[in-house]
């Protein structure tokens, strides 16, 4: 029986904490390089800072951040192409926050009965 026989559910029971951390990290330094590359590249499609200041890859990661967990901040807001990679990261972050809460809530209590 391999993955594909396995339910979405069944895997992420599986896998163990830390690597659902690794994941979630990896995605958000994509994003971030991501966000940092259209900046750097096509400032027309990527990030501007208010007030204007050229954006470091730590502040395009920091963005990353706040989109994922959709808290959203509005000194720095994507412009062209890169408002459609936000889009597509706000929602990969509900489905991260979907599996991790099914995470924790499948998780065994240890409590004695």
């Amino acid at each position: 029986m391999g993955i594909r026989d396995q339910s979405v559910q069944e895997n992420v029971d599986r896998a163990p904490w830390w690597l659902v951390a690794v994941v979630v990290v990896g995605i958000t330094l994509l994003f971030g390089g991501g966000y940092f590359v259209l900046t750097l590249y096509s400032p027309v499609n990527g990030l501007k800072a208010y007030p204007e200041e050229p954006l470091s890859f730590l502040t395009c990661v920091y963005f990353s951040i706040v989109t994922e967990t959709t808290l959203g901040d509005g000194s720095i807001t994507p412009h062209g192409a890169a408002r459609g990679v936000v889009g597509v990261q706000v929602l990969l972050g509900l489905i991260i926050a979907g599996i991790l809460v099914a995470k924790i809530v499948s998780a065994p209590s240890g409590a004695v009965a």
